[in-house]
């Protein structure tokens, strides 16, 4: 020990720093010629079961081969190196520490003797893995609080663009039911001009040609029974004819036989009348219907089929006009199919700006249906028109 003692290591002063660990190695054989009383308590054995062994016997065995490493480099480079690796106490357990290695050279410069200095790093490392832990739990909170961010920020887009497009069709609405109601405004108009003119050109007259043809019986009097019967058959004549077109026109403005017998008969009997002209023929089935549907829900499904079997009859030239009505557990279905030109997309389009169109799909909505259309050109076109049956309507 006597080239050990000229070294300016000094065990008992490591000793007394508590934590640090010293040995004193043989250059050429690696055995520990001696170490302070902190490496054999850390290690749990005897200081004379240390001296004499190698110095890697200390070291746990997945970090035996890394001190070999960094042994071997510093002997070659004769330079102060340190690692992070573990001892191996007598219970095989791990014990973390950083290694210094340093040595002391002989007059030639050669190193004779090599200080191997551990520092135990235990609480450091459970302090680092405690903060680790509180780092992963923290970045955990964070993930989950984004994920969460991230899902409001989603559900909210969603949100906006959902009242975005409300906004969009209310304001596509208000726009429709403006254009509809200048349109309604119009149309009332106009047909307040025509009842007015059919009733002064056509009821007036025949009222007054009535009135002629009474007074020129009443001026004639007496007269044989074979002319007066003549005359009052041409006056029973233009009674019928206007009592005819009377009932007409007040079948325009409110098809009675709708309210008394239903939308059923109303259809057939609007059917039967404008079935007259041989060009077409129109084939209405119903099932599963009851009689008693609510007015409302009649007079809406008459007017959409009247406006639908006149634009048939008017654009579509089909030989074959096919109407079925069928009753649902909850709903009502209206259906017109026909084999007619059919629609381009840009007609189609062009069909849905129109009068006809709007007020179709407002009245069905006004009873909580749906409306749908399909056509194709030289495929014929199909209307649906679906409502709720009367307990679902309010």
């Amino acid at each position: 020990m006597s080239q050990i003692s000229t070294l300016a290591f000094d065990l008992e002063e490591s000793s007394g720093q508590g934590h640090g660990m010293v040995a004193f190695v043989d250059p050429k054989s690696h055995q520990i010629v001696e170490c302070n009383d902190s490496l054999s308590e850390a290690l749990g054995v005897a200081k004379t079961q240390i001296l004499g062994e190698t110095v890697f016997q200390v070291f746990t065995s997945k970090s035996r081969r890394s001190a070999e490493k960094v042994y071997r480099s510093f002997l070659k480079t004769q330079s102060v190196s340190e690692a992070e690796l573990e001892l191996e106490d007598t219970d095989g357990k791990g014990i973390p520490v950083t290694l210094r290695l340093s040595g002391a050279r002989d007059e030639k410069g050669k190193i004779h003797c090599t200080r191997f200095s551990w520092h135990n790093i235990s609480d450091l490392k459970k302090e680092t893995n405690r903060l680790r832990e509180k780092v992963a739990l923290g970045l955990r909170e964070v993930n989950k609080r984004g994920k969460h961010l991230q899902k409001e920020v989603e559900r909210r887009k969603t949100t906006q663009s959902k009242l975005r497009n409300t906004v969009t069709l209310l304001r596509r609405r208000a726009k429709e039911t403006r254009i509809l109601a200048k349109r309604v405004i119009g149309i009332q108009e106009a047909e307040r001009r025509r009842l007015a003119r059919d009733l002064h050109d056509e009821t007036n007259q025949k009222l007054a040609f009535l009135s002629l043809q009474v007074a020129g019986l009443m001026q004639g009097l007496p007269m044989k029974t074979d002319q007066l019967q003549q005359h009052l058959q041409s006056v029973l004549d233009n009674i019928s004819s206007l009592a005819n077109e009377v009932r007409q026109l007040a079948h325009q403005l409110h098809p009675a036989v709708l309210e008394h017998l239903g939308f059923v008969e109303a259809m057939e009997a609007y059917i039967a009348e404008i079935s007259q002209s041989k060009e077409f023929e129109i084939v209405f089935r119903h099932r599963n219907v009851h009689k008693t549907i609510p007015l409302e829900l009649s007079l809406c499904l008459y007017r959409v089929a009247q406006e639908c079997l006149g634009n048939v009859i008017k654009h579509a030239h089909a030989r074959t006009i096919q109407l079925s009505f069928v009753g649902f557990a909850k709903s009502l279905r209206l259906s017109i199919r026909d084999d007619g030109i059919g629609m381009t997309p840009k007609q189609f389009r062009g069909l849905s700006q129109g009068l006809g169109f709007v007020s179709m799909r407002e009245r069905v909505r006004l009873v909580k249906g749906r409306l749908r259309i399909k056509s194709k050109p030289r495929k014929g076109t199909e209307i649906h028109i679906t409502v709720p049956r009367v307990e679902n309507i309010s």
